[in-house]
C-alpha cells in the first residue's frame, strides 16, 4: 500500500501540471490574477507531491532506486515506467519548484499581456513535461517527454505571435533541439538493439553486458546521446539559439533557460552513467565530454562580456555556466558528478535570480539595455540586493553558493588528472566577475537617468521569487550540507566510488577543506571592520557630481552628466580590441550563417517532394520511410 501511494504520488506531480493546463486554457474569461493564480497552485501541488514522494523515498527500507512500471504497448515489451533515485529527484524538484516560483512572478509580469490563457497553458504543459522527462523510467519515455519539452518551448518562446523576429527564435529553438531529439532516438534505437533481451528500460539496461557487434551499437548511442545533450544543453557548436530565444517574457527566460529546459541535456549526460555503466565511463569519452565543457564555458563567457542587452547577456553565461556542469559530469567521478549536479542546482537559483531582475528591471523601465538603466539602487533596493548576490553568485565570489560548487569543480578536475580543465574554469569564473561588475555598475550604481527619476520597485509577486532565490543563494552557500548530502547521493548512485565528505562545519576533499560558515562569518566582521573605518574616517559628505566639472575634458562643451557617464561599452571595448578578429565573426553572423546554409540544402534536398505533395505530406511521407527503414533494420538484427 505503501509503495502504491508513492507512485501514486510521482504520477500525480506530473498529471496536476498538464490537468491545470487544460482548465487554465478555458480561463479567458477570468481575470489576469485569477489565472496567474490558478496556474501557480497546479505546480506548488506538483512540487508538494514531489516532495511527499522524497520523504517517502528517503524512508524506503529497501533504498534506491525505485522503479514502478504499467504495460503501454506489450507487443514492443513497452511500459510506462517511473524510475527514482536521488537523480531524478533532484531534478524534478527544481523543475517544479522554479515552475511555482516563476509562475508566481508571472501573475503581475504578465497582467498587462493579452493571450493570458496560452501562455499559462504552455508554462504547466512545459513543467508537466519536464517532472515527467527527470521522472521517466526508460528511455522511450523519457524521448516522449523529451520531445513534449521542445514543443512547449516552441509555444512560450514565440508567444508574442505577431513579431516575427520572436516566431524566428521560436522556430529556430525548435529545429535544433529537435535535431538533437532525432540523436537522441538514433541512440535509443541503437540501445534496443544492442542489449539481449532488447530493452529500453534503465533497470534491466543497467545489467547489461554488450559483447561482440553490440559494442558498435554502443558507441553510436553514447555519440549519439552526446549530440542531444549538446543541443539541449545549449553546448558549442549548437548553443546559439538560447541568445535568441531572449525574445520570450522573463518569466520563461528564466524557467526555460536557467532552471529546466537547458538542464536536460546535463540530466541525459548524467543518466548514461545508470543506462551504459561501464561503457560511458571511460577516458576517451570523458575527455570528448570534458573539452566539450570547456569550449563552450570560454565561448559563452566571451560572448557575455561584450554584451549591453542584459537579457542576451544572461543567456551567454548560461551556455557557459552549463560548461560547468558538463565538464563536472564528464570527468567521471563521485566528486565530479556531485560538484556537476550541485552547480546545476545553484545555476538554478542564482540564474533564475539574474532572469528575474532582468525582468523587473525591464518591467520597471521598458527597456532591456544596460546603457539605459544607472543609479536604480535606491528606487529598486529587493531588486538591486538580489541582482547583487545573485551576480556574486555566479562569478563565484564566498560565502555564496556559486562558489562552493565551483571550488568543488576545480578540486574534481585536478583529481581526475585535468588540471588545465581547472585553469581554463578559474579563468572563465574571472571574465564572469568582469561581466557582472559591469552588471551591477551600469545598473544600479552612478547617476539616474532623468526619465528613470520616477522608477519603482516592482510588485509583491515580483519581488518575492526575487528575494527567496536570493536568500537560497546565501543559505547554501554559508550552509551547503543539506542540498549536498542528496547530491552526494545521487553523484554515488551514479558512479560507485566513495562517499562525498560533506559535514556540518563543510566539505572535505582530497585536495583541501572548505569551511563555509567560518568564512562566512571572517567576511562578515571584515565587512563590519572596513565600515567602522569608513565612517570613522568620514568628515564631510561627498559633492555630487556635476556636469561643470567635466569641461576641461570636453574643450568647455555644453554637455550633461549622463553624456560623461561611464556606460557598459567602457568595461569591455579593450577586449573587443584585442580580440577584434574573433568578434567579427560574431557579427557577421557566426553559427548562424552555418545553420542557415544547412537550412537552405535541405530545402533543396526536400525538392523532389515540394514537386509531387505538399510540405505537410512531404513530411509525413519522409518519416513514414524513415520508420520503415528502422523497422527493416530490427527485423534484420
Amino acid at each position: 500500500m505503501e509503495a502504491l501511494t508513492l507512485e501514486f504520488a510521482l504520477l500525480l506531480s506530473i498529471a496536476v501540471p498538464f490537468i491545470w493546463a487544460a482548465v487554465v486554457s478555458g480561463l479567458g474569461r477570468a481575470s489576469a490574477r485569477v489565472q496567474g493564480g490558478f496556474a501557480a497552485s497546479g505546480m506548488l501541488l506538483s512540487t508538494g507531491f514531489l516532495v511527499f514522494a522524497a520523504s517517502r523515498v528517503m524512508a524506503e527500507p529497501t533504498g534506491l532506486p525505485l522503479a514502478f512500471k504499467r504495460p503501454w504497448i506489450p507487443a514492443f515489451g513497452l511500459a510506462f515506467s517511473l524510475y527514482v533515485d536521488a537523480l531524478s529527484l533532484l531534478l524534478a524538484l527544481v523543475a517544479s519548484g522554479f515552475g511555482f516560483l516563476a509562475l508566481l512572478y508571472s501573475v503581475d509580469e504578465m497582467r498587462r499581456e493579452g493571450g493570458l490563457p496560452r501562455y499559462y497553458m504552455w508554462m504547466l504543459f512545459f513543467g508537466g513535461s519536464m517532472v515527467g522527462l527527470f521522472l521517466a523510467g526508460d528511455l522511450f519515455t523519457m524521448f516522449i517527454f523529451w520531445e513534449l519539452t521542445s514543443l512547449a518551448s516552441y509555444g512560450l518562446i514565440g508567444f508574442h505571435k505577431e513579431r516575427l523576429e520572436d516566431v524566428g527564435a521560436a522556430l529556430k529553438a525548435f529545429m535544433l533541439t529537435h535535431l538533437g531529439g532525432a540523436f537522441l532516438l538514433l541512440g535509443i534505437f541503437a540501445v534496443y538493439l544492442a542489449s539481449s533481451p532488447h530493452t529500453l528500460d534503465f533497470e534491466a539496461l543497467a545489467g547489461q553486458a554488450f559483447t561482440g557487434g553490440g559494442m558498435l551499437l554502443v558507441s553510436l548511442a553514447i555519440a549519439s546521446f552526446i549530440i542531444a545533450a549538446v543541443a539541449k544543453s545549449v553546448q558549442f557548436p549548437m548553443h546559439n539559439w538560447l541568445p535568441s530565444a531572449t525574445v520570450a517574457p522573463s518569466a520563461v527566460t528564466a524557467y526555460l533557460h536557467a532552471a529546466a529546459m537547458v538542464k536536460a541535456g546535463v540530466y541525459l549526460l548524467a543518466r548514461m552513467y545508470t543506462v551504459l555503466p561501464g561503457f560511458f565511463n571511460v577516458p576517451s569519452w570523458n575527455l570528448v565530454v570534458v573539452s566539450i565543457g570547456c569550449v563552450t564555458m570560454l565561448v559563452g563567457v566571451m560572448n557575455a562580456l561584450v554584451q549591453s542587452d542584459f537579457k542576451r547577456l544572461l543567456a551567454y553565461h548560461t551556455i557557459s555556466q552549463i560548461g560547468y556542469m558538463v565538464l563536472g559530469v564528464g570527468l567521471g567521478t563521485t566528486l565530479g558528478l556531485a560538484a556537476g549536479l550541485f552547480h546545476l542546482l545553484n545555476h538554478a537559483l542564482f540564474k533564475g535570480c539574474l532572469f528575474l531582475c532582468a525582468g523587473a528591471l525591464i518591467y520597471a523601465t521598458g527597456s532591456r539595455s544596460l546603457d539605459d538603466y544607472g543609479g536604480l539602487a535606491k528606487r529598486m533596493p529587493v531588486t538591486a540586493f538580489a541582482c547583487l548576490v545573485a551576480s556574486a553568485s555566479i562569478s563565484g565570489v564566498p560565502p555564496f553558493n556559486g562558489f562552493v560548487s565551483k571550488w568543488m569543480i576545480y578540486g574534481a578536475a585536478i583529481e581526475a588528472g585535468y588540471a588545465w580543465a581547472a585553469v581554463i574554469a578559474m579563468f572563465t569564473s574571472a571574465l564572469t566577475l568582469a561581466s557582472f561588475a559591469k552588471v551591477v555598475h551600469s545598473a544600479f550604481l552612478g547617476s539616474t537617468p532623468e526619465r528613470l527619476r520616477e522608477v519603482k520597485e516592482v510588485p509583491a509577486t515580483m519581488k518575492i521569487p526575487l528575494t527567496v532565490l536570493a536568500l537560497a543563494c546565501i543559505l547554501f552557500g554559508v550552509f551547503p550540507a543539506a542540498p549536498l548530502s542528496l547530491v552526494g547521493l545521487a553523484a554515488s548512485g551514479l558512479v560507485p566510488g566513495l562517499p562525498l565528505a560533506v559535514y556540518s562545519f563543510g566539505l572535505v576533499t582530497e585536495i583541501g577543506v572548505w569551511l563555509p560558515t567560518v568564512a562566512a562569518l571572517l567576511l562578515f566582521l571584515g565587512i563590519l571592520l572596513g565600515l567602522a573605518i569608513y565612517y570613522a574616517s568620514a568628515r564631510v559628505s561627498p559633492v555630487a557630481p556635476t556636469a561643470d566639472k567635466y569641461k576641461v575634458f570636453v574643450g568647455g562643451e555644453d554637455v550633461s552628466l549622463e553624456e560623461v557617464s561611464f556606460t557598459s561599452h567602457h568595461f569591455y571595448s579593450p577586449v573587443k580590441s584585442i580580440l577584434k578578429p574573433l568578434y567579427e565573426v560574431g557579427e557577421k553572423g557566426g553559427l548562424d550563417r552555418l545553420d542557415y546554409g544547412i537550412a537552405r540544402l535541405i530545402d533543396r534536398a526536400c525538392g523532389f517532394f515540394r514537386k509531387v505533395h505538399t510540405g505537410v505530406l512531404s513530411m509525413y511521407v519522409f518519416w513514414l520511410l524513415l520508420a520503415l527503414l528502422v523497422f527493416a533494420l530490427m527485423l534484420w538484427w
